[in-house]
């Protein structure tokens, strides 16, 4: 097939609807998946992209495309009409698989996060199988440069095909969307005598865990008390209560002076601004993550450890809580006065990664034109 003609090409994008009740803010796959379809929509050799609903919930009321105005279609409807079918979110069943490549479509795997690092976890704690290999045939593995540096030799000899980077792709849509269905502005207030700290590590595996900003924290409010009004510790319902997490916490003076708490999980638009004021976080093999770019968005100052963010934020070196309790005394000391500046540095750096970005649209217009070179 050529692609060298306009509207060539007709795309689907795998999305698993549950309920009507179901959040787009559960995890990122699904925004991704929409942020996606937004730059596929810029490419001239592009048609058409669809969404494939691989779920059982075959409804346009689901909470997960509540501000996109792509087309939803059921996977037995997605058979024929398409060229191209991307895993995003919610993987493709084996049989159908092989039977759309027989007919001479394409189908490739875009994997969003460590997969490596989680399947060996699920491996050394006699945890559920992972889905990562089901004995399907892709025509190409795509992933962020962040999980390429670690599984790029996981997916390439564990699929047996190419393992092509693919740009972070991120758009304020959602939180715009949400928060101005709440009347209220996604952004942050200066002016606080102390500030409320949000840590939201999802805590699920060991690349994101709330360990190291509970660390950074307690240094920094060891420091100086002043600083510290309140901190939130969100995603820790499911360890709190585990003995070895109860040990560290109560190390903490935060925690043994009742300024941390622990919580569940709660959309982002509903904790920075109106809960939060500051975010620290520590992520491991992971430097491109929603959760940035969203307090980054806002205006909110984010301690972070990532070397994809470049100047953004306040960065501190990994694992060293000592001098990420630094980075937030200096967050602290200098954010107010120099808002003006973080923002438009953060807009600098988010634009790039806008669906709209010509290096966006170039970027995955090459990986989709590799998959068709002769």
């Amino acid at each position: 097939m050529s692609i060298v003609n306009k509207d060539a090409l007709k795309i689907g994008i795998t999305i698993h609807l549950r309920d009507e009740n179901q959040s787009v803010w559960e995890n990122s796959v699904h925004q991704t998946a929409m942020f996606l379809s937004m730059a596929l929509n810029n490419i001239p050799f592009v048609k058409k992209v669809v969404f494939v609903n691989c779920g059982v919930f075959n409804s346009s009321k689901s909470g997960v495309l509540k501000f996109s105005t792509g087309e939803v279609i059921a996977l037995q409807d997605a058979y024929d009409p398409l060229d191209l079918v991307i895993e995003v979110g919610a993987q493709l069943p084996l049989e159908w698989i092989q039977n759309f490549s027989a007919r001479g479509g394409k189908v490739v795997a875009y994997r969003l996060t460590n997969d490596l690092v989680i399947d060996f976890e699920r491996m050394a704690f006699a945890l559920p199988a992972s889905l990562t290999f089901q004995g399907a045939k892709y025509d190409a593995i795509w992933t962020t440069s962040s999980f390429e540096q670690v599984c790029k030799s996981y997916y390439k000899y564990g699929f047996g095909a190419t393992v092509s980077s693919v740009p972070s792709i991120w758009s304020p849509l959602l939180v715009n969307g949400y928060s101005e269905e709440l009347s209220t502005e996604f952004a942050y207030k200066p002016g606080s005598q102390r500030w409320r700290v949000g840590i939201l590590e999802p805590n699920l595996c060991s690349t994101k865990t709330c360990h190291l900003p509970l660390l950074i924290a307690d240094h920094a409010h060891r420091k100086d008390t002043r600083m510290i009004d309140s901190t939130l510790v969100f995603n820790t319902l499911g360890v709190k209560d585990h003995e070895s997490f109860i040990k560290f916490a109560n190390s903490l003076d935060l925690v043994n002076q009742g300024i941390a708490t622990f919580e569940g999980r709660l959309p982002i638009h509903m904790i920075l601004g109106p809960l939060v004021d500051a975010v620290i976080s520590h992520q491991w093999l992971n430097d491109e993550n929603h959760l940035y770019y969203e307090a980054l968005y806002g205006g909110f100052p984010l301690i972070h450890n990532s070397d994809f963010l470049g100047d953004c934020g306040y960065r501190y070196n990994t694992f060293d809580c000592v001098d990420g309790g630094l980075s937030f005394l200096q967050a602290f000391r200098e954010h107010d006065k120099n808002l003006a500046e973080y923002k438009k540095q953060a807009d600098m750096f988010l634009a790039k990664m806008n669906p709209e970005a010509p290096e966006i649209i170039d970027a995955y217009a090459k990986n989709i034109s590799d998959l068709y070179q002769e």
